[in-house]
């Protein structure tokens, strides 16, 4: 990902550049680095999975604003709610780039169904479907290309002929996202392990501005980790994520800590992550009663950072999940 963001600044300022980041951005999934808090983008099979009567939130991500006058934007909002051994929810997503307003905006249906029977309410098993569109679009007005360079005034001239051949600047997508999860809820053992695998866009669809026959590879991905419970307030969340989409690989890896301040009813989180070859990311969270504040902000690690300065991507996300009990805001 890394490599094709860098890809995409060197070929920004001139015309040829503008052309290959739509194909770099066209492919380009959500990028969240609060993974954690969004567990419907993770694997569809985590869609409902909870003790409560419904979730709602709220993610909003922004990067490269410190080199970038259009930085990328991503936000998510979704909705899930669990129904005896079902669970059903809606996810939207929209990322916005470039000086092209490139934009790739998603909407999907999500179910999930437990296949497990344990008695004891310990061992879960899930699966999960997500089926929806992918709509593409860019703003071919407000951009510019080689072809449009005028040498007297050395500036770009849009009342230049192109010579692009755009076939279209809107396309709409059939997407469909599949996984499958175990999580352990044994609340007399210390430790609580959860296991997932999820492939998303499954149909392999079609997309290109010019008509090509260039379509979305399946992306690839494997989350789990362990709760663990250190004592009756405080626990520890160590977690792995591994993304593989073609030739392109993404590794999280982290841990989160939970502290529950019992006379205000209120957990506090603090976690570190580290996401390979590209940053280090400080994550923090409050939670109180059903509403959970979590921000976090990435620190550029990767060959970007003489550019940026250490300078990567601030993110927020707001979660409000209805239930009886108290809300512990793990993943």
């Amino acid at each position: 990902m890394v490599k094709r963001i860098r890809t995409y600044l060197a070929w920004g300022s001139i015309s040829t550049g503008l052309a290959f980041s739509l194909s770099v951005m066209a492919q380009q999934d959500n990028h969240l680095s609060q993974f954690n808090s969004s567990p419907m983008i993770v694997n569809p099979a985590m869609t409902g999975m909870f003790k409560g009567n419904y979730r709602a939130q709220l993610n909003y991500r922004t990067q490269w604003k410190s080199i970038l006058k259009n930085p990328f934007i991503n936000q998510v909002a979704s909705f899930d709610m669990p129904r005896k051994k079902f669970g059903c929810g809606i996810i939207i997503q929209n990322n916005k780039a470039g000086s092209g307003n490139m934009k790739a905006t998603s909407l999907a249906l999500s179910c999930a169904y437990e296949v497990t029977s344990d008695p004891m309410e310990i061992h879960h098993l899930t699966t999960g479907l997500q089926i929806g569109f992918i709509n593409k679009s860019v703003d071919v007005s407000r951009l510019t290309f080689d072809n449009q360079y005028s040498s007297a005034s050395a500036s770009f001239d849009q009342n230049i002929s192109s010579q692009e051949n755009f076939q279209s600047t809107s396309y709409f997508l059939p997407d469909i996202n599949f996984g499958v999860y175990y999580y352990n809820t044994d609340k007399e053992n210390k430790l609580n392990p959860y296991l997932g695998m999820s492939a998303f866009h499954l149909s392999v669809p079609k997309e290109s501005f010019f008509g090509m026959n260039s379509r979305i590879p399946i992306r690839f991905l494997v989350h789990g980790g362990t709760k663990i419970k250190l004592s009756e307030t405080i626990k520890i969340e160590p977690s792995l994520l591994y993304m593989q989409q073609t030739n392109v690989r993404e590794v999280n890896v982290g841990i989160l800590g939970d502290c529950f301040i019992i006379e205000f009813n209120t957990h506090l989180q603090l976690g570190a992550f580290y996401r390979n070859k590209d940053a280090f990311i400080i994550q923090t969270a409050m939670a109180y009663k059903e509403y959970t504040l979590r921000m976090s902000y990435d620190i550029n690690t990767s060959s970007l950072s003489p550019f940026t300065q250490g300078k990567g991507g601030f993110e927020i996300s707001i979660i409000y999940m209805k239930e009886n009990g108290n809300y512990v805001p793990s993943f």
